[in-house]
């Protein structure tokens, strides 16, 4: 069954019992379907199915399935409002089997013309301050790296603690930032929202509904997103594959 629903489109599987502890456990319970776990690993392997070992990699995965056309190769380019921030995210990419390229000179003269001081037009990107809240740069930016054949995905880190504050102050400016990021989304590669959880999570999951609700994959961390990318990848043939 799996040999053939696989060759027509992607199948997740989340299985319990991976670990010596955790099959001695189906044993208790649903001893049915226990058994070794190299065995059921190479059935899926055969059948070209991905297997994943949580209920958040799964929710994840199936974002990406839903979301994401091939993306060409594994060169991201990261935005953040956080110079601290980017470099962590270019460190979890490096780890993931992921390239944070440079750019190419066309794109960082173009950077340079429309970022202003304080931020970085280099990989990763960090629009501190105004840059970040400027429509205009935002959607420049979004622009210029959909066209830079360096990169074939682009990841925007949007923390919600970071943009609430600026909207307590001016409601409006919310649905304009959001609707420019929306309405921003290159045509040839994908641009993928990175939301962390935070203190104002009820805000979060209302905006997240609004990024998914127009074909955008959202993830709550750098980390989530790139697992489910390469389950994604690995399913068209690219790389990286992360173990």
């Amino acid at each position: 069954v799996l040999d053939e629903l696989a060759a027509k489109k992607p199948v997740v599987i989340l299985k319990g019992g991976t670990t010596e502890a955790g099959t001695r456990a189906v044993t208790y319970h649903t001893g049915a379907v226990a058994g070794s776990q190299a065995v059921w690993e190479a059935a899926f392997r055969r059948a070209g199915v991905t297997q994943v070992a949580s209920f958040d990699e799964l929710v994840d995965t199936l974002v990406a399935f839903t979301r994401l056309q091939p993306l060409g190769g594994n060169r991201v380019a990261l935005i953040s409002p956080s110079g601290g921030m980017s470099v962590m995210h270019t460190d979890m990419c490096v780890r993931g089997g992921f390239q944070v390229p440079e750019l190419s000179p066309e794109t960082i003269e173009g950077l340079e013309q429309i970022l202003t001081a304080g931020t970085s037009a280099r990989n990763p990107l960090d629009l501190a301050g105004f840059s970040y809240f400027d429509r205009k740069a935002v959607r420049q930016t979004i622009a210029l790296l959909g066209a830079d054949e360096r990169i074939d995905a682009i990841l925007f880190h949007l923390p919600m603690d970071f943009l609430m504050p600026i909207v307590d102050g001016a409601p409006w400016f919310e649905e304009k930032f959001l609707n420019n990021v929306i309405e921003s989304r290159p045509a040839n590669k994908p641009l993928m929202i990175i939301m962390p959880h935070t203190i104002a999570d009820g805000k979060r999951v209302e905006v997240e509904r609004l990024f998914l609700d127009n074909g955008f994959a959202v993830f709550p961390s750098v980390e989530r997103a790139l697992r489910a990318i390469a389950h994604v990848m690995a399913r068209w043939g690219e790389t990286p594959r992360i173990s």
